[in-house]
């Protein structure tokens, strides 16, 4: 079992260190900006309704 478990961490690691190869340097922070400009709008939107009432 123990076998399996290394076998599983050890691809696990692999395709992280694939994963972070291929990505790109900056793109945690654009995640980050396009997360960040969706939650405004949807405060906006939920600011605006609310003075509507």
């Amino acid at each position: 079992m123990t076998d399996r478990q290394k076998n599983a961490r050890q691809k696990a690691e692999e395709l992280i260190a694939e994963e972070k190869e291929r990505g790109k340097p900056g793109s945690m922070l654009s995640a980050y900006l396009i997360a960040l400009i969706i939650g405004l709008m949807i405060w906006a939107a939920v600011y605006y309704l609310w003075a509507a009432m």
